[in-house]
């Protein structure tokens, strides 16, 4: 459950309005219920998989979000959907570009988003780098991943699992 961030045993199907302000993934509506993907190893998460997806420059961008352990490091992201321009924007798929990911960080010492594609080269533990001449499909990218990982996407399931892990 979204909302809650605890299991449930079924999708109702059911969908919620997302308030403009806050639709940074340009989605209008979410689903109530996702379904993601753990590892457990000793009943502790070791991998966690989320689907995400937002508005590109032409297209829906859809992919999977990999995360290690600790709930903040990047293990991977693959986009295996979309429909931007060849040769520019449709670059997010190739594994050149996506390899940049592993290690990333989401989130600073406090616990703010702070994952972004750099325009142009990026910097820091935070950053990857854009794909040159695809300005918009990258900051679709980049506003896909702050949505999905804040409080209207998974941010109370990610809370509810670094308050198990804590205890």
């Amino acid at each position: 459950d979204l909302a809650s961030g605890a299991y449930v045993d079924r999708d109702p199907g059911t969908r919620t309005t997302v308030p403009d302000g806050r639709d940074l993934a340009g989605l209008g509506e979410r689903e109530d219920v996702a379904t993601v993907f753990e590892l457990r190893e000793g009943g502790v998460v070791t991998l966690l998989i989320l689907p995400v997806r937002g508005t590109g420059y032409q297209s829906t961008l859809k992919a999977y979000l990999a995360l290690k352990a600790d709930l903040n490091t990047v293990a991977a992201l693959v986009f295996y959907e979309q429909g931007e321009t060849p040769g520019l924007g449709s670059r997010i798929e190739e594994r050149e570009w996506q390899d940049l990911w592993p290690g990333k960080q989401l989130a600073d010492a406090d616990g703010a988003i702070q994952i972004e594609v750099a325009k142009g080269a990026g910097s820091g533990v935070h950053q990857v780098d854009a794909v040159s001449g695809a300005t918009r499909t990258t900051t679709g990218v980049t506003r896909l991943l702050r949505f999905w990982l804040g409080p209207d996407g998974y941010g109370p399931y990610l809370q509810r699992l670094r308050t198990e892990r804590a205890r």
